[in-house]
């Protein structure tokens, strides 16, 4: 169901081995344990996807040709030509500009993502009694930095394998597929800040006061742009450009400016700015989210935000209760937008109570289906650190997560069912 519909492909058109993984998957399921591990992750460090600053200062922040070369070789991107569907060519972006290098996995974005793959993947490749990708399912939004960042991720875990278990020429060297989405399912259909987005309450309005900076919102943005606009090195007029984009973009060019080498100038953010940004950014898009989950009522909100991301969460969950899975471990390689709308989705927030920000480069929200003692739950962690459900606390008395609570709670409002 979920190829079908996500890809618009007969199902034999994606490969013999996904077919027979969902056949070893019904055939292997045990009345306990795990069923399913899913797994959404935000890409690693990029150039920023829309033209900013000098391009040969950028483009030194690209990976090498070993790495790039690596990555190809341990992968296949479906759909390929003649399966029935051709994807965008991935040098356009979601903001309107095209070309080279824009939005393009950096360097450092894939020794990120690399390393994640060292581990992240490999559990679920452990867990497979062929010591092979062929319960792995990787999937990835239509973006370029989503995609190389699953193939850096997938070059990592057979770095691990090559140490763990043999040489290169052993089967599970075999390039794994990668399923680029064909539209945007895996990403957010509106912004704050555009019609569709959903208004924030007075109540959660609030929030924005709580800034662990000096000032306004208004002078808040005014510092960053003029600091970011002095190490661009445009001046005055591009400083007032910068301060009209908004939190969103000026916290994307500030992320990318981070940790990049010397051929990009350095940030003169503060880091109690920067701080503030990340979390400024992080409320204007989970604060409509938290307040229709603070209120037990079903996420509308979320629906109108990532309502397709959603589905597919909850369609590989029922797959995997089924016994008709296509893999253990699926793995979305998308952006942090659509992460944080999850995460506020399921009113998520960690066990200790810690305030939550814009996620790192490279983070990994983990969601497992699990059963124990003929009951479904679902547990979730953020980058190893585990999470419970505030939503899911008010309505049924408990942190854990009962998979038959969030699958009605998920459930796609009535206008959208159909």
């Amino acid at each position: 169901r979920i190829l079908t519909r996500a890809y618009g492909v007969p199902p034999h058109a994606v490969g013999l081995r996904l077919l027979s993984a969902a056949m070893r998957a019904a055939s292997l399921r045990s009345p306990g344990g795990t069923l399913l591990r899913q797994i959404v992750v935000h890409h690693g460090h990029c150039i920023p996807p829309f033209p900013v600053g000098r391009m040969q200062h950028w483009l030194p922040q690209l990976p090498s040709d070993e790495t790039s070369t690596a990555m190809d070789r341990c992968t296949v991107v479906l759909p390929r030509p003649g399966d029935g569907f051709y994807a965008p060519p991935p040098g356009g972006n979601e903001d309107g500009f095209t070309g080279f290098p824009w939005g393009e996995l950096s360097g450092v974005g894939a020794a990120q993502l690399r390393e994640l793959g060292r581990g992240g993947i490999l559990r679920g490749v452990e867990a497979n009694n062929n010591r092979d990708f062929s319960d792995v399912l990787v999937r990835a939004a239509n973006r370029p930095r989503c995609l190389a960042s699953a193939q850096a991720a997938i070059l990592g875990a057979m770095d691990a394998l090559t140490d763990s278990v043999g040489p290169v020429g052993s089967p599970y060297a075999r390039p794994v597929e990668i399923l680029l989405q064909r539209g945007e399912d895996l990403l957010p259909t509106c912004v704050p800040g555009s019609p569709e987005f959903p208004v924030v309450s007075p109540v959660a309005g609030d929030r924005f006061g709580n800034l662990p900076c000096k000032g306004t919102e208004g002078e808040l943005l005014q510092r960053c742009a003029g600091s970011l606009a002095m190490a661009i090195g445009e001046g005055a007029p591009m400083q007032d450009e910068l301060r009209s984009w908004g939190v969103g973009r000026l916290l994307e060019v500030a992320l990318c400016m981070e940790g990049c080498t010397r051929e990009v100038p350095a940030m003169a953010i503060s880091p109690a700015d920067f701080a503030a940004l990340r979390r400024l950014n992080f409320e204007q898009w989970t604060a409509p989210l938290h307040t229709s989950a603070e209120m037990r009522a079903p996420p509308l909100a979320a629906w109108a935000v990532v309502g397709p991301f959603l589905r597919e969460l909850v369609d590989a969950c029922e797959a995997g209760v089924e016994g008709q899975s296509v893999a253990r471990t699926v793995l979305y390689f998308t952006q942090a937008d659509s992460l944080v709308a999850i995460v506020a989705a399921l009113g998520l927030a960690p066990v200790n109570d810690a305030d939550l920000t814009w996620p790192a480069f490279g983070a990994a929200l983990e969601l497992v289906l699990v059963e124990s003692h003929g009951h479904l739950r679902l547990l979730a962690s953020l980058d190893g650190c585990p999470l419970k459900s505030r939503a899911a606390a008010a309505a049924v008395g408990d942190d854990a997560i009962p998979y038959d609570w969030a699958r009605a709670y998920l459930a796609p409002p009535p206008e959208d069912s159909g």
